[in-house]
């Protein structure tokens, strides 16, 4: 199966967007052959108030749903060789503010039991407009390649390539991969869908990426107002990664709020 999304979604009538390439909800149950593709570029300007996007999204609720507890879990399959680029292009030259919630997920995955078959590749950017002014960091802000979240036994196969790239951006924080990371509790109900329980450990995911998976981060002339993480594993999340695997972190001329982390 082969799932293109249109050239450009956005623009400056767009003040919200919740645009996926390829979505399902409520208990879904979705098998995908080999070599499946999903391109979504979106555009805004200093118009965009609240844009939560993906390439490819299972989760129980849509982002504007009120978000409730599953009954079960979604059920998704895709065979090996699957490509996810997701490009969020900003127009907006005008001084840096804290007015935007601008989200861009590459996979998200939340309570979905997924199995995902070798070589996929996962490119997930933000590029902005160069020489925009100020230092005010958009606290709602952030780019993941990769989010998972009460996932039980899941398996992503061998040869991932997953890259994240922001350019020219002003944003909170940057993740590869991130395993029920919520980093703070603002972005459990703001920057990802679902409900933060009392007990985090019902977020927990349990996923494995087999052998050769590269998770790469490059950030240029950007501010990222908390940190950078690699790989984020959080809510006692049990995570396995295969031979010869590894990730890297590349800033230049950026400015870094508190951390840049390989693993954590």
């Amino acid at each position: 199966m082969k799932q293109e999304a249109p050239d450009s979604i956005g623009g400056s009538t767009f003040t919200e967007n919740y645009s996926d390439g390829f979505g399902q909800h409520f208990y879904g149950e979705t098998v995908i052959g080999n070599g499946f593709a999903s391109t979504v570029t979106v555009d805004i300007d200093k118009d965009a108030k609240d844009v939560r996007v993906t390439a490819l999204r299972s989760s129980h609720d849509r982002p504007t749903d009120h978000q409730l507890p599953a009954k079960t879990q979604n059920s998704l399959r895709i065979g090996d060789d699957a490509h996810l680029k997701l490009t969020v292009n900003d127009h907006d030259t005008n001084d840096y503010t804290d007015g935007q919630l601008i989200n861009a997920t590459g996979a998200f995955l939340s309570e979905t039991d997924f199995t995902i078959g070798n070589r996929m590749t996962v490119d997930t950017e933000q590029i902005g407009e160069p020489g925009r002014k100020g230092s005010a960091s958009n606290k709602l802000t952030g780019l993941v390649g990769i989010f998972t979240r009460a996932v039980n036994d899941s398996h992503i196969g061998a040869d991932l390539k997953n890259t994240v790239t922001v350019k020219n951006r002003n944003m909170e924080y940057v993740s590869g991969i991130s395993f029920s990371g919520w980093m703070q509790d603002i972005f459990s109900g703001q920057m990802q869908d679902g409900i933060r329980p009392d007990d985090p450990t019902k977020d927990t995911s349990t996923v494995s990426i087999g052998a050769g998976s590269m998770n790469q981060i490059d950030v240029q002339n950007s501010i990222v107002g908390n940190g950078i993480t690699a790989i984020e594993v959080d809510s006692d999340s049990h995570i396995s990664l295969g031979e010869k695997s590894f990730s890297r972190i590349d800033v230049k001329d950026s400015i870094v709020g508190y951390h840049i982390i390989g693993i954590g």
